[in-house]
């Protein structure tokens, strides 16, 4: 992971950050992008409307094959590695993610990026 460049990376976690939101979003998907970018920041946010993450786990989501206990179906697919790997790779190039989420609320992500990574 830490010898990708942020270019390279960037459609992984992305991708991973789309993919989680529709997959923890139930039936009914509604998600935002958005990016925000100045001389010094990129600010990438991505927000779903799903089943949201319990406060005693919303630091370990991004631990190595965490996987919530507390999702109403256990049968979605996944092995809890995706957003450890986003947090590796953004910290990799010197940025920070964020989360903000309340149960049956959704979750938003929040990368923010030197510009000088990109």
């Amino acid at each position: 992971i830490y010898t990708l460049s942020l270019h390279d990376a960037l459609p992984i976690f992305l991708s991973n950050l789309i993919e989680n939101a529709i997959k923890y979003s139930g039936e009914e998907v509604d998600i935002d992008i958005v990016v925000l970018w100045n001389q010094q920041r990129v600010e990438l946010t991505v927000s779903d409307n799903g089943f949201g993450i319990a406060p005693d786990e919303r630091r370990k989501v991004f631990d190595k094959f965490y996987r919530s206990s507390h999702l109403p179906d256990k049968q979605i697919p996944g092995i809890g590695l995706g957003l450890s790997y986003v947090r590796q790779i953004v910290e990799a190039h010197h940025g920070s993610v964020s989360l903000r989420s309340e149960l049956g609320e959704g979750t938003r992500i929040t990368i923010n990026l030197p510009t000088t990574a990109l």
